[in-house]
């Protein structure tokens, strides 16, 4: 009897474990939500560039979750989530006057304390 007691405490506890293990999401989870202040401006000039359509992902060529303009003086601020250390997001920048859109990657240096990183943007003016 005394084995049987000592069995179903064991068990109970390593499912109290799991239990909490999983309700903390390891660590793909996403931990909070971190802004990237943004500027964009021209690479020859160096004035701000506003009304930059700028679009997001996660990947690549990725389908795009999530996008935003910049305003006159060249600069938004993104909020998103913050993902696990060494993940990525990719944003696409785009304005008509300016070569083919640019791709930066920026990996979340966004933490989980809500740190703001900056990213400077130099569009190529073209065709």
């Amino acid at each position: 009897m005394k084995n049987l007691i000592k069995i179903a405490t064991v068990v109970s506890l390593l499912v109290i474990a799991c239990l909490m293990i999983s309700a903390c999401g390891g660590d793909n989870a996403v931990q909070g939500k971190g802004e990237l202040n943004i500027t964009t401006t021209d690479s020859v000039t160096t004035n701000p560039v506003g009304g930059v359509t700028f679009q997001v992902s996660q990947t690549s060529g990725g389908v795009y979750f999530d996008s935003g303009t910049t305003g006159a003086d060249g600069k938004a601020i993104w909020t998103g989530p913050v993902g696990s250390i060494g993940s990525h997001y990719f944003f696409t920048f785009t304005k008509a006057g300016y070569t083919a859109p640019q791709t930066y990657i920026q990996s979340p240096d966004l933490n989980a304390t809500g740190a703001n990183v900056q990213l400077n943007v130099a569009m190529v003016p073209g065709a």
